[in-house]
């Protein structure tokens, strides 16, 4: 029987809340496949966190170790390796499911050395630049190449990733896979047969600058003087989420209503009664030139048609190829592109119709992944 692991972060909110960016491609896979015969060492992303050790999946009870969360970052992330090769020399896997460099180095360097005989690293999130400080970029930059060369598989978020990786690192195309931040097809099949509400807007994930909140806002509730019932629903929380709530209230508009954080199920049927869904990015986020949005991914396969600006470059590719979501280059377009899907049925059934098409292309890739790790 195979021993697997996962490694990997996520982020601590407050006590009893956390988000994982990842989640569909981590633990849904993992819970789906494996049920609850798996281990997980779960770091903080950002001080302040904690690490946990499930030791039956990530649904069931772990062991919590305060000191490594609140270490300054660079001794935090050299405590976390230590920890890592510890907890992995003494559970022996077989098999380790790693989803970013700082994970993945004692994986890859064990199967390296012969005491790991499978290595998966999961790129969801490239980037050339990582951080803002160079010496840690460069770190990253030598963690993800190590990795990259060390692993069985890198499963990359997108084609792009693949290119660049394939021009810098000169490993053979053999070694990378394609796997998009999809949802998993079996969550998206329990939702189907979800009613739209008409004319209903959703925006799910982090609330933080990466998002121009207050132009869509704006524009939302303008358009309320032609469509009555339009609303706004946020679901997710972040470092704007306060913010935003009073500017709402302090603008007296009425149609924006915030859902606060939700499971990740609870929010894919929120975005499945949605007709349309905000993927708007402004590039604030330095992995933004390879980034491959869960969110996007998220609004196809429940037909729920994305805008989003052209920043998101793997995922405008495809969505100007299949007609698959509205791209728009500038705030003043917001509107119109709004109001042009609202008030043509015929227009928003074909948008979400292809939507879904986009989708399906890449709906049997878990089991792509699940396949590889035999």
């Amino acid at each position: 029987m195979e021993k697997i692991v996962f490694v990997g972060h996520s982020i601590y909110l407050e006590e009893g809340k956390i988000f994982d960016p990842n989640y569909a491609i981590t633990y849904e896979f993992l819970n789906h496949y494996f049920n609850s015969g798996y281990r997980v060492i779960r770091h903080t992303l950002y001080r302040g966190g904690e690490t946990r050790i499930y030791a039956r999946g990530v649904k069931n009870n772990y062991k919590k170790i305060k000191l490594i969360g609140y270490l300054p970052d660079s001794l935090r992330y050299l405590a976390e390796i230590v920890f890592n090769g510890i907890y992995l020399l003494y559970y022996q896997p077989t098999a380790v499911i790693a989803i970013d460099p700082l994970s993945c180095f004692v994986p890859a360097l064990f199967k390296k050395i012969g005491l790991i005989k499978k290595v998966f690293f999961i790129t969801p999130d490239f980037t050339k630049q990582r951080f803002g400080n160079r010496l840690l970029n460069f770190f990253y930059c030598i963690l993800d190449k190590f990795c990259t060369l060390n692993s069985d598989k890198n499963l990359c978020c997108s084609k792009t990733v693949i290119s660049y990786k394939e021009k810098i690192y000169k490993r053979s195309s053999g070694v990378y896979v394609h796997l998009p931040n999809i949802p998993n097809p079996w969550v998206i099949n329990r939702l189907d047969g979800i009613s739209k509400i008409k004319n209903r807007i959703i925006y799910a994930g982090n609330i933080s600058s990466q998002i121009d909140f207050e132009i869509i806002f704006y524009q939302i509730n303008k358009l309320k003087e032609k469509y009555k019932n339009i609303t706004l629903y946020i679901a997710g929380t972040g470092s704007r989420e306060s913010y935003l709530r009073q500017y709402v209230k302090k603008n007296k508009i009425s149609n924006i209503y915030f859902l606060g954080q939700l499971s990740h199920e609870d929010a894919l049927k929120e975005i499945a009664q949605s007709e349309i869904g905000v993927a708007w990015y402004n590039g604030a986020f330095r992995y933004d030139e390879f980034r491959d949005s869960c969110k996007i991914r998220e609004y196809q396969a429940l037909a729920t048609i994305p805008l989003v600006s052209k920043v998101v470059k793997a995922n405008c590719a495809e969505i100007q190829r299949y007609t698959s979501g509205i791209v728009i280059n500038d705030a003043d377009e917001l509107y119109n592109r709004i109001d042009q899907i609202l008030s043509n049925e015929t227009y928003k059934k074909e948008l979400q119709i292809h939507c879904r098409d986009n989708y399906l292309l890449y709906s049997n890739k878990f089991q792509e992944f699940y396949d590889l790790m035999k």
